[in-house]
């Protein structure tokens, strides 16, 4: 790997612009000091629609405008401090999906498009970059700013981060290596990395996207190790999936799934098996807080909350279960498939189905039936289950239900023996199935489903309660003393409770907040046994509970009270925790509390 290292103009990668570019492309100058635009279509060009509202037309083939300050209104064309970005920029215009573009900018800046680079230049003070592309890739993005360039020579593409000076120094090293990384890794797991470029932009807004050879990253958690990690490899796949071979919409949207499973699962897996089993068992407590009675195959996209529980969690599932039912092997060789035999083109579940299916040499005309065209999720129950001596040792008979009409699952069972832990699977096609194991030992305990490797609903008790339970919580009731830290991390409507009231009814969640001592006395008053260690540790703290009714309590606190709302803003990201207790320097530590019954697993000894 070739590293250029830091860029202004990178003289023997500027191409002499073809004879004639200036008339044949569209050329779009920005401002930033004023936020003006100005395009200017090649001859012969017209716009298909009107243009978007902030840009209005000046001459036959000119239009100018001011890009608008960011809003929820505006949220794909946009002027952020010294950045600006127009997501779907050309798309009003007819053929501009396949027309060379020019961009300009005064010569401190940078702009760059989802399209192959061709040539940079400076020229009477200004940045000019010429870039070529195709319909196929999709609409065309452009992203500009004060940015310095990092450069490197990988995988069989010019890789680039494009990042504010401070954070080029500090990530673009790390990040392009991260890139070589993952380009290479799925160039040889599925085929050949398409693009000659691949791009990291930095956004001024809190975004993960993926244009096909281009990511939009939000600048202010660059240097996180899960951004370079599952995420980067995340959008890097889109390249792949989504890019390369376009979604057929129509059809379903396959790639956020498969994407989450090749990317996030696997890094995960591949790290240590219980972040992976971790990841599965988000994506099932997501499904019980979203829409999981949606089909699989109406997900179109990831802009509502509950539709990203289908189309990334449960999708990713579906995935891994297909793996399991036709083995490793056939499901790699599926996917390199999928990849020869739709590239350049747009593809849907039925060319994934067709693919896999080949590979399996079998039919899987009833898996793909199930999962995605029917709504909802299986409840699958342990029901009886007793060991008994045999001659040659033991055999466990268990029964596992199903609500009728039945789903056909592979479920994974554990059984932990004197002499170790055995791994078994019984597969469910009615609503009743009874199954015997037998083993040389005595059975000491059998768990369901341990790895959650089904997609399936959650029971009661199989999940500790979490931080999230709080704050994604229909109706919560918040102790006197509290109400900053509930509006501060809900921000929803609450019911305020009398000092010497009772919990109403109603209520999902209840917020007890202040002062350290007077939190841990409230707490041993309201709910038995003892507090847990965290009550005190740090300067502040927050943690959750489960009453005898499934009702879940947030307790925060601190020594300065009114210290709470701010300390505690990072609550959000740690929405799988139970406990997240902050120190006076360096990050919160948080975890999980253990599941000490849960339904799905029984004790034999």
């Amino acid at each position: 790997m070739t590293r250029l290292g830091r860029i202004a103009l990178v003289a023997a990668l500027t191409l002499a612009p073809a004879t004639g570019w200036a008339e044949s492309a569209i050329s779009l100058d920005y401002a930033p000091e004023t936020r003006a635009v100005t395009l200017t279509l090649p001859e012969g060009a017209a716009p298909a629609a009107a243009p978007p509202d902030w840009l209005r037309r000046t001459g036959p083939r000119r239009f100018e405008g001011t890009l608008p300050p960011l809003s929820e209104a505006r949220a794909t064309a946009a002027a952020v401090g010294e950045s600006a970005f127009i997501l779907g920029a050309l798309g009003w215009i007819d053929g501009a999906g396949s027309a060379p573009i020019r961009l300009s900018v005064p010569a401190g800046y940078r702009a760059v498009a989802n399209r192959d680079l061709v040539s940079e230049t400076q020229e009477a003070g200004r940045y000019i970059a010429r870039f070529v592309g195709d319909a196929a890739r999709g609409p065309v993005h452009v992203m500009a700013g004060p940015y310095t360039i990092g450069e490197a020579a990988g995988a069989g593409a010019r890789l680039r981060t494009y990042f504010a000076p401070a954070d080029h120094a500090a990530q673009s090293e790390a990040y392009l290596a991260a890139a070589e990384g993952y380009i290479a890794r799925y160039s040889a797991r599925i085929g050949a990395y398409r693009y000659p470029d691949f791009f990291v932009v930095a956004a001024p807004v809190p975004v993960g996207l993926s244009f096909g050879n281009t990511t939009f990253v939000a600048e202010r958690i660059l240097g996180h190790d899960y951004m370079r990690g599952r995420s980067l490899a995340h959008e890097v796949l889109h390249a792949w999936w989504g890019g390369a071979v376009g979604i057929d919409a129509e059809t379903g949207n396959w790639a956020e799934g498969l994407t989450t499973y090749q990317a996030d699962h696997a890094l995960a897996a591949e790290t240590a098996p219980d972040r992976a089993r971790a990841l599965r068992r988000g994506w099932l407590e997501a499904l019980a807080r979203g829409d999981a009675a949606r089909r699989l195959r109406d997900f179109r996209s990831p802009a509502h909350a509950p539709d990203q529980a289908v189309g990334y969690g449960k999708a990713a599932l579906v995935f891994h279960m297909l793996k399991a039912e036709i083995g490793a092997p056939a499901f790699e060789a599926g996917l390199r498939r999928f990849w020869s035999d739709n590239r350049g083109g747009r593809a849907g579940w039925r060319d994934l189905r067709r693919a896999f299916a080949r590979a399996a040499g079998r039919d899987l005309d009833w898996f793909f039936d199930q999962w995605l065209d029917r709504p909802g999720l299986p409840e699958v129950r342990l029901g009886a289950a007793e060991v008994t001596a045999t001659d040659e040792g033991y055999a466990t008979t268990v029964t596992l239900t199903q609500a009728s009409p039945a789903w056909r699952l592979r479920v994974p069972l554990r059984l932990e023996t004197a002499a170790g832990t055995e791994r078994h699977v019984v597969e469910l096609r009615g609503p009743r199935t009874e199954a015997r194991l037998t083993s040389p030992a005595r059975p000491r305990a059998l768990a369901v489903d341990p790895g959650f490797d089904v997609a399936r609903h959650l029971l009661d008790g199989e999940r500790p309660p979490t931080l999230r339970d709080v704050l994604s919580a229909g109706r919560v009731a918040v102790h006197p003393g509290g109400e900053a830290v509930a509006e501060a991390l809900i921000g929803a409507p609450v019911t305020r409770l009398d000092r010497d009231g009772g919990v109403p009814n109603e209520a999902d969640a209840v917020v007890v907040a202040g002062a350290t001592a007077e939190v841990a006395a409230l707490r041993e008053g309201l709910l038995p046994g003892a507090p847990p260690e965290e009550a005190r540790a740090g300067r502040a703290r927050a943690w959750v509970e489960r009453d005898a009714a499934g009702r879940t309590w947030l307790f925060a606190s601190a020594a300065r009270p009114e210290t709470l709302p701010e300390a505690l803003q990072t609550l959000r990201y740690y929405g799988g925790a139970s406990h997240v207790v902050i120190a006076a320097e360096g990050r919160p530590r948080s975890g999980r509390w253990p599941v000490e019954a849960s339904p799905m697993v029984v004790r034999f000894d």
